[in-house]
């Protein structure tokens, strides 16, 4: 299981918490990516929060993961067999 949840996907260097970075750092770090060939270019940056390419504000990925809890709580609160997992019970409690 990576960072950002089960698969590959966590496993990336470019995935999930970024480092702490000051803007001259951020910039070096990105370059750096791509110039290695890790990235083919800068829009590969999935870190959680980024600077904005286009804009001069921060980019937040983590608000797509939002619909996740409610999609999985609400067969667990039908209670649906099979769905009153460990996770079932995580998420909604016993």
């Amino acid at each position: 299981m990576g960072v950002t949840g089960p698969g590959e996907f966590g496993r990336w260097p470019t995935a999930g918490p970024a480092p702490l970075l000051d803007n001259d750092s951020y910039e070096d770090t990105a370059d750096a990516l791509v110039a290695s060939g890790i990235l083919m270019d800068r829009r590969m940056i999935y870190w959680f929060a980024r600077p904005s390419e286009h804009h001069p504000t921060v980019e937040f990925r983590v608000a797509d993961t939002t619909p996740t809890s409610p999609l999985a709580r609400e067969p667990a609160r039908a209670g649906r067999p099979g769905l009153r997992s460990w996770r079932g019970r995580c998420l909604v409690g016993p």
